[in-house]
């Protein structure tokens, strides 16, 4: 089994040259903007609406080649370019260790380890052994990281109401759910999405 040992160095993928122009109100999580302080990838968006005046948006933001984090207030009449990458790959996670995801590749067996913080932290629980992960390189370091649509994660206990799921997640389900299932959890809004049938 040696070969799952063999690591390669990861892939070159370059930026495209292309860049959307977004309203400050359009910029979402996972989005990552070409500033004047460098590339930033948007960890947190909050829609604010005053009382007076237009909406804005809050950021906080991380910066995909130095991990250096920026918070950023944008108007909603306010322009961003968006940047767009080459495609991504997958990996499939092997163990978090502290603040690190470890990773490998399915066919060439390619293991590398991203920082966690470049995963949006309501995820986090998520990055266990099994789930497959797809990640963006830029300049030869993995600066996107995103999770499936659903995620299938085993119940530790459930009272008919709600479960605590084994990453440690408590979840609002519905009353068949009993512990030692499965179930699947939509990535996108963090709530259950069905039972997984053996």
């Amino acid at each position: 089994m040696n070969h799952l040992l063999r690591r390669h160095n990861p892939p070159s993928v370059a930026i495209q040259r292309f860049f959307a122009s977004l309203n400050g109100n359009a910029v979402k999580v996972g989005h990552v903007l070409e500033l004047e302080e460098g590339l930033y990838k948007v960890t947190k968006s909050t829609i604010v609406k005053p009382g007076k005046g237009g909406a804005f948006n809050n950021l906080d933001l991380v910066n995909v080649l130095t991990s250096r984090k920026l918070t950023k207030r944008l108007r909603s009449s306010e322009t961003v370019h968006r940047a767009s990458f080459s495609p991504a790959v997958d990996y499939d996670v092997l163990y978090t260790d502290g603040g690190q995801v470890h990773l490998m590749q399915g066919e060439s067996y390619e293991q590398i380890s991203v920082g966690v913080e470049v995963v949006e932290e309501r995820l986090r629980p998520y990055l266990v052994d099994g789930v497959t992960l797809s990640v963006t390189f830029y300049e030869g370091k993995p600066v996107i990281v995103d999770l499936p649509k659903l995620v299938t994660v085993g119940v530790e206990e459930a009272d008919g109401k709600s479960a605590r799921l084994e990453n440690g997640v408590v979840l609002q389900v519905p009353p068949h759910v009993k512990g030692g299932e499965k179930v699947t959890v939509n990535m996108e809004t963090g709530e259950y999405h069905g039972r997984v049938k053996e």
